[in-house]
C-alpha cells in the first residue's frame, strides 16, 4: 500500500482515494512510494537508494484527463469544472473532479495568484511587456492580460503549469493531461524526464516516472518538467528555478553580412530531439531545432549559455549554423563570425536583464508585493551571474 503523510486528514483521505482508483484502472506505484502534503505543498519521498533507476509511479492513458475535454472556472478560490460533452468518460470526469479538488483543498490557486508573474505584475504593464518579450512561453496569456481578463488569465495559466502534452494511443495523438499523483513530483533539472512509457515492455500507451533523486541526504524524488532555465520557470511556473545551470537567450536576430542572418526563438520542445547532427552527441541537451527558411536565413528555436560542464557548447552550435550557412567561408571568417555572433548573444542577454531591472526599480514595479519584486529580483541576479561567470571563461 503506498504511504501517505498528510498534515490534512481530508487530503489525505482524498490522495488516498485517488490513489486507489488509478490502481483500480491500471496504474501502479512502486512499494517504496511516499506521497507527502504539509501545508499546502505535495511531494513524493521513496527508500530507494539514488542509484536506483526503478520505475516509481505509472499511469496507463485511461488515468491521465485531458484537460481541453472539460471547461474549468473559478469560484472565489476554488477551481470549478464540467465536462465538455457526455462523450468524456466517467473515469477521466472523476479523476478530473478529484485532482481538482486536492488543488482547492491546498489553497493551490490563491497560491498560485501571488506568485505567478503575469498575475503579480499585473498592474505593472512595462514589467509584463518586458517579460513577454523575453519567453513568449504564450500568446494566449498575453491576450488575457490585454484585454483585462485576470480570471480567465488566472484559470488558463495556472492548468498550463500542471499538465503534459502526452501522446495518447487512441489515435488522437498529442493532448495536454493532467497527472494524476505524478503531479505531486516537483522540479529538479538534473532529474529524469517524464516518459511515454510503461513498466510493461509490451504495453506502449502510458506516462510514468522514474525514482530520480538528484540531491543527496534526501529522500525526495523529482522530475525534469522541460529544459527551463530561471526564467523560462519564472513564466511558466512562477518560481525561479535555482537548479539549472543553464540560461536560454532571450529572442535575437544575428546579422551576419555576406552569409545570411539568423534568428533565434526562446522555444524549446517537450522532448529532447532524437537526431543531432554527427558529432554533437556529447551536447545533445543543447542543441536547437534548426530550420531554414530562405537562402540564407535560420529560423533557430534556441540558444543556451552553457555551463562550465560544456563551455563551448555555444561555440560549437555558433559555428554549426553559420557554417550551415556559407559553407564556403574560410575558417579565418568563419572564427570571426563566431566570435562576433557570440559577443552578441551575451551583449543582448545582458542588456535585457540590465532593462529588466531598470523596470524593476522604478515606479512601474511599486503595486507588486515585496515578496514578487524579491522573486524577480533573485531571478535577474542568476542570469545576470550565469552571464558574468560565462564571460570570464577562457575558451
Amino acid at each position: 500500500m503506498t504511504h501517505i503523510v498528510a498534515d490534512d486528514p481530508l487530503v489525505e483521505s482524498r490522495l488516498r482515494n485517488l490513489v486507489n482508483l488509478t490502481s483500480e484502472n491500471g496504474a501502479s506505484f512502486h512499494s517504496c512510494v511516499e506521497i507527502v502534503a504539509t501545508s499546502g505543498d505535495f511531494r513524493v519521498n521513496s527508500k530507494l537508494e539514488r542509484s536506483n533507476n526503478d520505475p516509481l509511479i505509472y499511469l496507463p492513458d485511461s488515468c491521465l484527463p485531458r484537460i481541453d475535454d472539460f471547461e474549468v472556472s473559478l469560484e472565489g478560490n476554488d477551481l470549478a469544472f464540467r465536462p465538455r460533452s457526455d462523450k468524456v468518460s466517467r473515469l477521466h470526469t472523476e479523476l478530473f473532479g478529484m485532482v481538482l479538488e486536492l488543488f482547492n483543498l491546498a489553497g493551490k490557486i490563491e497560491t498560485h495568484k501571488q506568485t505567478f508573474p503575469w498575475l503579480v505584475f499585473a498592474s505593472s504593464g512595462n514589467i509584463i511587456e518586458c517579460l513577454h518579450q523575453g519567453r513568449s512561453v504564450s500568446d494566449k496569456y498575453y491576450d488575457y492580460f490585454k484585454a483585462g481578463d485576470f480570471e480567465r488569465l488566472a484559470v488558463e495559466s495556472f492548468l498550463g503549469s500542471r499538465y503534459i502534452n502526452h501522446t495518447y494511443q487512441d489515435g488522437n495523438g498529442m493532448k495536454a493531461a493532467l497527472m494524476p499523483i505524478i503531479d505531486c513530483l516537483n522540479h529538479h533539472s538534473f532529474a529524469n524526464a517524464y516518459l511515454d512509457a510503461s513498466p510493461d515492455p509490451w504495453a506502449k500507451e502510458g506516462l510514468m516516472v522514474r525514482n530520480s533523486k538528484p540531491l543527496e541526504n534526501s529522500d525526495e524524488c523529482f522530475v525534469r518538467y522541460n529544459k527551463a532555465d530561471a526564467l523560462s520557470a519564472y513564466m511558466s511556473y512562477g518560481f525561479v528555478d535555482m537548479s539549472t545551470p543553464v540560461l536560454r537567450s532571450v529572442p535575437l536576430t544575428i546579422p551576419l553580412p555576406g552569409a545570411g542572418v539568423i534568428h533565434i526563438h526562446s522555444y524549446t520542445f517537450p522532448k529532447d530531439a532524437d537526431r543531432v547532427p554527427a558529432g554533437f552527441e556529447d551536447i545533445r541537451y543543447f542543441f536547437p531545432d534548426v530550420r531554414r527558411t530562405g537562402k540564407q536565413e535560420l529560423q533557430v528555436s534556441h540558444l543556451m549559455i552553457p555551463p562550465d560542464g560544456a563551455p563551448r557548447a555555444l561555440r560549437r552550435i555558433l559555428e554549426f549554423l553559420i557554417g550551415l550557412l556559407s559553407p564556403d567561408l574560410s575558417k579565418k571568417e568563419l572564427k570571426r563570425l563566431v566570435r562576433k555572433s557570440e559577443v552578441q548573444v551575451l551583449e543582448d542577454n545582458a542588456n535585457y536583464y540590465n532593462k529588466l531591472q531598470r523596470l524593476l526599480d522604478s515606479r512601474w514595479s511599486k503595486a507588486a508585493s515585496a515578496e514578487s519584486m524579491a522573486g524577480l529580483n533573485q531571478l535577474i541576479r542568476v542570469q545576470r551571474d550565469k552571464l558574468n561567470a560565462y564571460s570570464k571563461r577562457k575558451l
